[in-house]
């Protein structure tokens, strides 16, 4: 039988001799030509003083993805090497919504020690949403940046407020495949795909868009394998969460 070689293998004693010879900027490259998830998978072979370094070349976008595949031991512990003013530096780089779902599987005491490194208030506001939350709930794990548009705007009006949240970052497959339609009090009425209002004259009117489908959401407070289930189910590429009265809070 072949063995299969593990991708972290092939590059892993490359990674090791350009750091022992300190040529950080060879280094920088080639962490460049490599998959993230990979680095993570053998982040165990590597020294605390590697893993730090590391980390610290691959620039935001990468660490973050990185970071949300390590072990919650491996986050404190990378947390705790990088220090305050780095750990509040990378907090503050990342869009306000990205920052709850990226440090959801880290222990309350944690986040909170956290939350006082970040000086963007809309930031603090989602961490503290993510607190608000109990952990393995639909709400500690959802993206709260979901783009909400509103009955009354037009499909022109609509494309503009998407193109201001992709500008932000918003740009996960699940949270625009389906654009969500609330109502004043933020109650969510329907949902509009992408490509529709794309199609859409541009004075239409997203109420007249839109399809009403209302019974399929997750509470925020239902645990995660329910919204896993719900998820599978309709074969979903994200899922609405609202809270108990039924106003969009994020998805899943």
């Amino acid at each position: 039988m072949t063995k299969t070689v593990k991708a972290y293998a092939l590059f892993l004693p490359e990674i090791k001799q350009l750091l022992e010879s300190g040529d950080l900027p060879t280094l920088k490259g080639v962490l460049r030509e490599l998959n993230p998830v990979d680095l993570a998978e053998g982040w165990g072979a590597l020294s605390p003083e590697q893993r730090l370094t590391l980390f610290q070349l691959l620039g935001t976008r990468r660490a973050v993805v990185v970071f949300e595949e390590l072990e919650m031991a491996d986050q404190i512990a990378l947390l705790n090497a990088m220090g305050s003013e780095a750990t509040g530096q990378m907090v503050q780089d990342l869009p306000p919504g990205e920052v709850a779902h990226l440090l959801r599987k880290l222990p309350d005491r944690v986040l909170r020690r956290l939350a006082n490194l970040v000086k963007r208030q809309e930031a603090v506001q989602q961490l503290q949403q993510a607190l608000a939350y109990p952990r393995h709930t639909a709400g500690a794990l959802m993206h709260t940046e979901a783009i909400q548009l509103k009955e009354s705007m037009t499909a022109s009006q609509a494309l503009e407020l998407i193109r201001v949240g992709t500008r932000a970052h918003v740009h996960e497959q699940g949270i625009l495949s389906n654009l969500y339609v609330v109502n004043g009090q933020g109650v969510r009425v329907g949902f509009v795909p992408l490509q529709t209002l794309v199609a859409a004259p541009h004075d239409s009117k997203v109420a007249e868009l839109m399809t009403s489908a209302r019974f399929i959401q997750v509470q925020a407070a239902a645990d995660q394998e329910e919204a896993a289930r719900l998820v599978t189910k309709y074969n979903l590429f994200s899922a609405p969460v609202v809270d108990a009265q039924e106003r969009l809070v994020g998805v899943l």
